[in-house]
């Protein structure tokens, strides 16, 4: 790839994690936003543009004190998909850390 190609993708990666962090990173504990940001997790609905991938529904399987689980169904391009997604938070009721399994 051209420097000038490079450089672009990277200012827009800035970018985009700049207006991700604006738009969650309040609901993460101090230092694991970065964790999330740098995660598979992420990366794997950015693969795909977000004109193609569309929530199509939510429903919370167990709420506790400090976890919670949802079950989640994403349209990636005409094709659905089930994720369980489980939000770990602290006493704080911040996130520490978000997890995400597809379901078979």
């Amino acid at each position: 790839m051209p420097e000038e190609e490079k450089a672009a993708a990277l200012a827009l990666q800035e970018q985009l994690n700049g207006n991700l962090e604006a738009l969650v990173g309040k609901y993460f504990s101090p230092g694991s936003f970065d964790v999330f940001l740098n995660s598979y997790l992420r990366s794997y609905f950015f693969m795909n543009p977000a004109e193609t991938t569309k929530v199509v529904s939510m429903e919370l399987v167990t709420k506790e004190a400090k976890l919670e689980v949802v079950d989640v169904v994403v349209d990636m391009d005409g094709q659905e998909s089930t994720f369980t997604i489980t939000f770990r938070s602290n006493d704080d009721g911040l996130f520490y850390g978000v997890e995400m399994a597809e379901k078979a």
